[in-house]
């Protein structure tokens, strides 16, 4: 056999002979002990050679990468490594495509900046260069700046563990900041990455948690700052807005730290500048980043926690699921908060959509204990959520902006006690942010007589008159004082205090009551006489504990009231035991009038008619007045369809005039302006509160025509008179109102006026005594002719022991004259007619 014969024929191996799995097995074995395959995909379990697993898996990740695969290491017992392919670097947008997105959120956020200032500073307009420059100085450029510190800072700590990671794309659009748009003010609406975070390689799950913590964090820190700067920027005095401000819901951490520097952060976040703007949008958007939605950086470091395998497993996806819905049910129904509903909304379909959403690329999921980033990763991500946790609200639309003052807090009742004097305060704060001033009137209604009140604003330094002016904005509050002082001896009741304000521009009126009450002293329980519905009589309940003696109870014996009333009871009514008659069981004291008691009565300093004056006169001679109003009799005026002609005099005495459905308008020494010629002041049936019209000289042409119902209040020199009104002829008593049932005791005649197109019915009826049934000789013509007058003559005999006099009643379509001439009954003097 030749040499040639002889020789081994080279022998073909297939490529097939030696596998893919073979070919990794021999390259893995050489830095991990091959225990066996493990269960799907291209795995083994495996052991480590020796103490350092990370050196080991990253020497077999350089191994396995030119050839395009990657190790995964997992946390199991034993190891689990599974061979992947290396992911493949996507096509991202070019650098210069990256400077111009970048250049447009820049230009996008100057103008949102730019409408801020517009919106807080009213003098400057868009699109000028000072809402330019401030739009991009103290918004555009610290919300854009602080992004870019972040993507350096996040690609620095990335480059520092040998991860590659691109800059961040803040994405913002230029949407116009309305009154109808408050819900997410800042233009800015997201910071994307420009690769998935499956194509980034992190070491360790302790790389994943440094990398992912950077961006909010750098948000948050830098909110707070230039949410602080941002403060102190704002100007303390609020502008003069023209259009419905923005307040923003500022975070719990700035307004401590404002308010501890000084700073009134409820008030400046009213008229924020667009630096605490910034501020405020960093927090949140650094806030929203840290919640665990799918593919935020919150997520990211909650997978960083639990691991790769953990966080997809469907039990921990449920869980997550859970975590996400109950938050946004309870949203929902607590309030329409638009911003996390929508976030929540974002969460809920993210984790639905679990499947989709990708994953952070860990290679070492075994981390050791020493780089675990349990350790101080959940520590600063609750620091940072619970230091930047925002409100409910972002920020909201202030609806009541243009308001006036605030009298929530004003008080409703006082007590003097047994004092004889004290000063009431009222906190003059505006409800809005406008600069605001006005004129303040205090009147008193009730038992008055004998009272003295008097007031004083911020910018008086004594008591003065019952009126004064303010000057408010929303940091530079003022105050309203008003003292009461009362009287000695006398019988006090309730008093309504009613605090009346008209702003300076006219478009605001303010009408506020308080009860002031006198424990500790004789009174009554009301604000004056009630009447009795049972019986013809008025009645008041009485408080007499505080006496500690026995009494009588009589009324006054002047001679100008002592026959108009009857004390019920007896001429005088003996008190023995004061200590019986407490608030809960006050005594019941009733007086009964005369005919001419109520047409006689004079008026109480409240406009009203006087009750009788009754008098409490203790054991010890000490003496007690009660002076009080009648509460359910008022005199009425007539009106007539088409109101009163006035040409250039009143037909009333005094300056102003006022209207209200079913109470006195308050007498307000304020700044009188000159009607027009031909004016019409014409209340309007069931409007709230008061219409009053005050007058200057020389009076215009005009008419007065009120409803005809309701009070009518007249003012002359700020003391009211009240009367009710009812529907009648045209008719004018010396040109002034036709009172009804009101006593005319004058001597000369009185002229009525016919204003009307009509002829008026005039006719007359005697009410006398006997003893001075001569006192009249009436002599009247049957009308009054349309556009005509008649005198009625007031000559009569003169009478003692008695009154005289006639008052106006309506009779159909008519006028009703009743002649008066009764006797007083007065003890020291007879009833008769004194002869001439």
């Amino acid at each position: 056999m030749s040499d040639d014969d002889s020789a081994v024929p080279a022998l073909k191996v297939e490529r097939r002979a030696w596998g893919q799995r073979e070919f990794l097995e021999r390259i893995i074995s050489e830095y991990f002990v091959l225990i066996a395959e493990s269960e799907g995909g291209i795995s083994w379990r495996v052991d480590a050679i020796d103490s350092n697993v990370s050196v080991a898996l990253s020497n077999l990740t350089k191994r396995l990468e030119p050839l395009g695969w990657l190790p995964l290491l997992e946390e199991e017992e034993p190891y689990i490594i599974e061979i992947t392919q290396f992911p493949i670097r996507p096509v991202t947008i070019s650098k210069s495509m990256h400077v111009v997105l970048w250049i447009c959120s820049l230009l996008f956020l100057t103008l949102i900046g730019s409408s801020w200032e517009v919106r807080v500073n009213p003098d400057s307009t868009v699109l000028t260069g000072s809402s330019l420059v401030s739009g991009f100085l103290l918004y555009a450029l610290p919300m854009m700046g602080t992004i870019a510190l972040a993507s350096i800072l996040r690609r620095a700590v990335a480059s520092a563990h040998g991860v590659r990671v691109d800059h961040l794309l803040p994405i913002s659009l230029p949407f116009t900041i309305t009154g109808l748009n408050p819900i997410w003010p800042f233009g800015l609406i997201g910071i994307l990455h420009l690769r998935r975070v499956d194509q980034i390689l992190f070491p360790d799950r302790a790389v994943l948690a440094r990398v992912s913590i950077v961006v909010p964090a750098t948000l948050i820190v830098s909110g707070l700052i230039f949410s602080i700067l941002g403060l102190r920027a704002t100007p303390g005095i609020p502008p003069e807005f023209t259009e419905m401000p923005f307040v923003l819901d500022l975070n719990w951490l700035v307004e401590i730290t404002g308010t501890l520097l000084g700073f009134d952060v409820v008030a400046r976040s009213q008229w924020a500048s667009p630096l605490l703007l910034s501020g405020h949008g960093l927090m949140v958007v650094g806030f929203i980043l840290l919640l665990p939605i799918p593919n935020f950086p919150g997520d990211h470091l909650y997978t960083a926690l639990r691991g790769s395998q953990d966080v997809v497993d469907t039990p921990e996806q449920a869980r997550l699921l859970l975590m996400t819905v109950i938050p946004v049910i309870i949203v929902y129904f607590t309030g329409q908060y638009w911003v996390w509903i929508a976030i929540g909304s974002l969460a809920v379909w993210r984790r639905f959509q679990s499947d989709a959403i990708p994953l952070p690329l860990v290679l070492n999921e075994a981390t050791p204990p020493e780089r675990s980033p349990g350790n101080w990763v959940m520590p600063l991500i609750l620091c940072l959520l619970v230091a930047s946790l925002p409100s409910l609200q972002i920020s909201h639309a202030m609806a009541d902006w243009d308001s006036d003052l605030d009298t929530s807090d004003w008080l409703t009742e006082f007590d003097i006690g047994m004092e004889n004097e004290t000063v009431l305060k009222f906190d003059l704060q505006s409800s809005g942010v406008q600069s605001r001033s006005g004129l303040i009137h205090v009147s008193a209604t009730g038992a008055v007589s004998g009272w003295l009140f008097d007031i004083r604003c911020d910018d008086q330094s004594d008591f003065n008159g019952t009126d004064c002016t303010y000057s408010i904005n929303a940091v530079e509050p003022g105050l309203l004082e008003i003292r009461a002082v009362r009287p000695n001896q006398t019988i006090v009741g309730m008093i309504n205090i009613g605090i009346h304000v008209e702003g300076s521009r006219g478009d605001m009126e303010v009408h506020h009551s308080m009860i002031l009450n006198s424990s500790g002293v004789p009174r009554i329980l009301d604000q004056g006489w009630s009447k009795n519905v049972e019986a013809p009589s008025h009645c008041v309940q009485m408080v007499l504990d505080s006496i500690g003696q026995a009494a009588n109870l009589s009324l006054s014996t002047s001679p100008s009231s002592h026959s108009d009333w009857t004390l019920i009871g007896g001429h005088n009514i003996p008190i023995v035991d004061s200590m019986n008659f407490t608030e809960n069981e006050p005594l019941t004291v009733c007086a009964s009038p005369s005919e001419i008691a109520i047409p006689t009565s004079e008026r109480s300093t409240d406009g009203r008619l006087l009750g009788p004056t009754l008098v409490l006169e203790l054991d010890d001679g000490v003496r007690f007045v009660l002076e009080a109003p009648l509460l359910d009799v008022i005199t009425s005026v007539v009106v007539p369809v088409d109101g009163w002609p006035v040409n250039g005099t009143l037909p009333f005495i005094g300056g102003a005039i006022g209207w209200s459905q079913n109470m006195s308008s308050p007498c307000a020494e304020f700044v009188r302006l000159d009607p027009m010629e031909n004016f019409t002041w014409s209340p309007v049936s069931g409007v709230e509160g008061h219409q009053i019209e005050r007058f200057s000289e020389p009076i215009g042409n005009g008419t007065l025509n009120p409803p005809p119902e309701g009070i009518i209040t007249t003012c002359e020199g700020g003391e009211p008179t009240i009367h009710s009104l009812v529907e009648g002829p045209s008719v004018l008593v010396d040109d002034g109102f036709l009172v009804l049932e009101s006593m005319y005791s004058e001597t000369g005649d009185l002229i009525l006026s016919n204003f009307g197109s009509q002829d008026v019915p005039l006719s007359s009826v005697l009410l006398a005594s006997a003893p001075l049934a001569s006192v009249w000789d009436v002599d009247l013509p049957q009308f009054i002719p349309s556009n005509g007058t008649v005198a009625v003559s007031m000559d009569r005999a003169e009478v003692q022991g008695g009154v005289s006099g006639l008052w106006f009643e309506i009779s159909g379509d008519g006028l009703l004259i009743r002649y008066v001439a009764l006797c007083t009954n007065s003890p020291s003097e007879s009833c008769s007619v004194v002869e001439e």
